[in-house]
């Protein structure tokens, strides 16, 4: 019969040196990839840099340059606020109309507000619907 080898709880020299060797080639990679790292942050850093220097400048010539090119698009874009206003409000009055046709139909001078909330609309809609077969149609989509 042949011998069976038995094993120490210990680790053998070669296996030791092996392992030995695995753990620092892992750590030698991590420090390179540590190092790639820092460089790769500092390129990002310097870009980062660089951009807001574009965006500083840009700012500071907007502002030289701010004379009736910037009061022309302020003006531009007021006149599109007050039409978006306009507009706004005619289609809210529609609305109000739309959504109650036999208080205006029938001319009645009632001082009865109407609820300024969006679900006082659907209250009141959904109310006087149900009393007179009318549904709403949803709003078309842009």
């Amino acid at each position: 019969m042949a011998k069976k080898s038995v094993s120490s709880g210990k680790p053998s020299g070669s296996a030791l040196s092996i392992k030995e060797d695995l753990l620092i080639d892992n750590f030698v990679g991590l420090q390179k990839a540590m190092v790639n790292l820092s460089i790769k942050f500092e390129a990002l850093s310097d870009n980062i840099s660089r951009l807001l220097k574009v965006f500083e400048e840009s700012a500071r010539d907007y502002v030289e340059k701010s004379g009736s090119d910037n009061k022309e698009l302020t003006n531009r874009l007021n006149s599109l606020l007050d039409q978006n206003k306009t507009i706004a409000k005619g289609l809210v009055l529609l609305e109000e109309r739309m959504r109650s046709p036999s208080s205006n139909m029938m001319g009645s001078g009632s001082n009865m507000q109407q609820p300024s909330n969006s679900e006082g609309y659907l209250q009141s809609s959904q109310n006087s619907g149900n009393q007179q077969g009318f549904k709403p149609k949803p709003l078309p989509r842009l």
